[in-house]
Parts: structure tokens; sequence; C-alpha cells
């Protein structure tokens, strides 16, 4: 039969208790929470407590469990971490800006709306996600000094892609990659950003790498503004209104 995953951090959100069946999975990070006691099976996250309003690693073990088996990230995640700097510097060099562009295809497309979305949870940036080989159809209408376009490039990328980089930079629009060590040389000298992740040496960790790097520029965006990231204005844990 056909079968519906709720996917709720909290296994309380209103909204996903309200539009389930009668018999579901639901995938949680938390036990004993209504969506678990209303399920069919539940499928436990098992991550630790996410303190912070936004998720992030919740969002990476959900990607896991729904996609199944990937490369080990552990090694390339911890190497992000030891260089925050890096990735603060970057921060800093697009904090001024108020709209952003994120663009990936295939596995990054959904790099790209979590990345904009962590823009707008925590930096209170305008930010929007889109497929890299789409950006001739409309968007491109939005692109000059004003509005940086952060691409997330992995192996086996599409020809579409690297095209519409070098469309951006000749309207004068400001483009950072984010990519892994294995294609960095492949695009070295197409945008003002270029940063490399380690290699995972499987696509769709290669691509859950990336997005830290992501959620990373977010929560120092955050902090550069003032911002208190674990706790954005408006919005709760939990939605149970």
């Amino acid at each position: 039969r056909d079968s519906v995953v709720a996917i709720s951090q909290s296994g309380e959100t209103k909204d996903i208790i309200g539009a389930v069946p009668k018999i579901f999975t639901c995938l949680t990070n938390t036990p004993h929470s209504m969506l678990c006691d209303m399920s069919e099976k539940n499928v436990f996250l098992d991550v630790g407590p996410e303190y912070a309003v936004a998720a992030t690693k919740t969002f990476t073990m959900s990607c896991i469990k729904l996609g199944g088996p990937v490369a080990s990230m552990g090694d390339q995640i911890d190497d992000l971490m030891e260089r925050g700097d890096e990735i603060q510097d970057i921060a800093g060099r697009i904090m001024g800006y108020d709209h952003f562009l994120f663009l990936g295809d295939e596995q990054n497309y959904p790099i790209a709306l979590e990345g904009a979305l962590k823009f707008k949870e925590v930096a209170y940036v305008h930010a929007e996600g889109m497929p890299a080989s789409e950006m001739k159809h409309g968007p491109i209408a939005l692109v000059d000094y004003k509005v940086p376009s952060l691409f997330i490039v992995t192996e086996n990328f599409r020809p579409e892609t690297i095209s519409n980089i070098k469309e951006i930079k000749s309207r004068r629009g400001f483009v950072a990659i984010i990519t892994h060590d294995a294609i960095k040389d492949q695009l070295a000298g197409l945008a003002d950003i270029i940063f490399s992740c380690k290699d995972t040496g499987e696509k769709y960790s290669q691509s859950l790498v990336c997005n830290v790097v992501l959620q990373l520029l977010a929560y120092y965006i955050a902090v550069g503004r003032g911002i208190n990231p674990d706790k954005p204005k408006n919005l709760a844990k939990c939605v149970t209104v």
C-alpha cells in the first residue's frame, strides 16, 4: 500500500499531526511524543537533544534515515569545525547583503533549499533556493551586484551549472561555490569565493557535508549581526497553534 512518513523533530507539531492518516511511520528525534504514540512504526534519529529552534543535526540524520546507507561523514564534518575561521571569514564577506540565491542540482537542490531556509530562520535575510540549471528561467532577472548567488556543486555536476555561474558573473553578480576537493580544480577561477570540503567518495553524503558549511555560514552571520541563532524571533521549537 502507499506509505506515509511523518517527519517531525519534536513529534508534537500540530499541522503534521492533523495531516497524517491512521497508519503511518513516524521519523522523529523525540521518543514518547504524540506522533510516536499515534504511529504504526517509529524511526528514531537518536542524535541527542536539538536545543536550537532551527534544526541542524536532525536535518542531516533525517536525510540519512530516509536515503539509506551513506559514506561516513565524521572526519569531513570534524574538518569543517576545525576550519571555522575560514567559514567565518566568508560570512564576513557576505554579511552586508540582504538577498541571496542558493542554487544546486539533483541531490544538491534540497541542500540549496535548506541553506536558504537557515539564512531566513537564523540570519533574518531573504534567501531563495532553486535548481541551479533553471537559473535562466526567470531567477536570473534578480541578479546584480547586490544579490549574491551561492552554488552547491559536487561531482558529476551539470554543464548548465557552470554556464549559469558564468552568466551571473557577466552581470556583475557575486558568486560563492561550496564544493569538495575532488572537483575543486575544475571550478578554479569561476567564482569570487570557492570553499572546498573534504571528499566522502559518495554523492549524497558529500552534499550533506556541504550543507554543514551553509548552516555554519548562517550561524556566523547571525552572530555577526547580534542575533541569537538558537532562538530566532517569531519561531517556536514546536508549532502547536
